[in-house]
């Protein structure tokens, strides 16, 4: 049996064996709209996952519900190892349509009337063969897909999330430090274009090779050297309803440039839906990287709760941090070695989001005890903040100073000491 996988919704296709549910449309929690896996594909570099939603209602959809991207991974379920976005070095998630970047970013879903909306995603590359689950909220999720491995085509055309218009990209090409974009949106029907605001500060070429990405650049007044340009919020913004029916629009951007030995770059605007592997014609004179470093996460949560040395229960899941990896001497301040183990812990917490958890702080007998009551608070609240800063729910979060008055070991000896000195996290199941 063959299988048909569309690339971004033109009439390019190609033949390969059918697995899982690609292309088979998936129920959603909206009524007349339903789900399909387009494309999961990895070439070595990035893993890039293409999902289209299709509204068959003769009324626009908006489900009032946002789709974090941090809530969108994929999971092997053999090994027992989840695959999460893309995320660059200032939190934002590698994912469109881009509604805002609350969480790193996430979309507010909608879908015109019998039109489409095209949800896209870009994940580490994964081991060839691999058979993964797409999970994402508010659908059933994708199961049994095994990810296509090989170069991305290079498509010149293709279908965006300013519905209906397609896009085509003329050109890229690279000049003194920059890199210009020319692309052309094309609407051949009598439906007007449906879309929110085309937001350069959203838009970037991704050196997925590097891991790096580079932004559109901004004249000296802070405008971003970009058009059409419908007024200069947040440096500069088009609203595509301006197209008009059986209309078109020239677009036009200035990238920071890579280094010149970067062939092959993607254009990634949000809501047009990105270009692949993009050849960037001539010379910049740019020889060392810039742009903002991407980097991604995979967790095994078995192999995490293990390197964390938990102890689980049917009543709730224990890990005991050493307050020597987390803080400084006689500090509540965390230490340069924090932000590994508390990583992990982060990656537990996750899949318990419902959960209640309780950070307890515990010291040696070593000075007074009001002292030891005030340090073990400090550093369970120390705690409590950074995972709060990195996601998590404050409210489903307790922090508990017991001082020195609960000792896991003798305080006679160095060694019960330091066993004494530690952060309790548990989750309560």
């Amino acid at each position: 049996m063959k299988r048909i996988l569309v690339f971004f919704c033109v009439l390019t296709v190609f033949s390969v064996t059918l697995f899982g549910q690609f292309n088979e449309a998936v129920e959603t929690n909206w009524d007349g709209v339903t789900s399909r896996l387009a494309v999961c594909q990895q070439d070595g570099f990035r893993l890039y996952v293409q999902v289209i939603f299709e509204n068959s209602n003769e009324e626009e959809m908006r489900a009032g519900v946002a789709i974090s991207f941090k809530d969108i991974y994929l999971v092997d379920p053999g090994t027992d190892t989840k695959v999460f976005i893309l995320k660059d070095a200032d939190g934002k998630f590698l994912a469109g349509p881009v509604s805002d970047f609350n969480d790193g970013g996430r979309w507010w879903i909608n879908a015109p009337p019998r039109g489409k909306r095209i949800l896209w995603a870009m994940f580490p590359c994964v081991s060839e063969d691999t058979v993964l689950d797409v999970v994402i909220p508010e659908i059933f999720p994708f199961e049994g897909i095994e990810v296509i491995s090989g170069s991305f085509e290079k498509m010149n055309s293709h279908g965006t999330n300013l519905f209906p218009a397609e896009v085509t990209l003329i050109s890229a090409r690279r000049s003194s430090g920059s890199v210009s974009a020319r692309m052309r949106l094309v609407n051949d029907s009598d439906i007007k274009v449906e879309g929110g605001a085309v937001w350069y500060k959203d838009a970037y070429l991704f050196d997925f090779e590097n891991g790096r990405k580079y932004p559109v650049l901004k004249d000296s007044d802070g405008i971003f050297i970009a058009e059409p340009m419908s007024d200069k919020s947040d440096g500069g913004r088009w609203w595509p309803s301006y197209m008009n029916k059986e209309g078109k629009s020239l677009m036009y951007l200035k990238f920071q440039a890579p280094p010149d030995p970067v062939a092959n770059m993607d254009i990634v605007i949000p809501s047009l839906v990105p270009f692949l592997n993009v050849t960037i014609a001539g010379k910049s004179g740019v020889s060392a990287p810039s742009g903002i470093e991407v980097r991604g996460l995979q967790t095994g949560i078995k192999r995490v709760l293990k390197d964390l040395a938990a102890l689980e229960t049917e009543e709730e899941i224990r890990i005991q941090l050493s307050s020597e990896i987390l803080f400084d001497f006689d500090s509540h301040q965390l230490g340069s070695n924090a932000e590994p183990v508390l990583t992990k812990v982060l990656q537990v917490l996750r899949e318990y989001p419902e959960n209640a958890i309780v950070i307890e702080g515990h010291t040696d007998s070593e000075g007074t005890d009001s002292y030891n009551q005030e340090l073990s608070e400090q550093r369970a609240m120390s705690v409590k903040n950074w995972l709060v800063s990195s996601g998590l729910d404050s409210g489903r979060i307790e922090t508990i100073g017991y001082g020195e008055t609960k000792p896991a070991a003798s305080n006679d000896t160095d060694e019960g000491r330091s066993k004494n000195r530690r952060v309790e996290i548990t989750i309560k199941k």
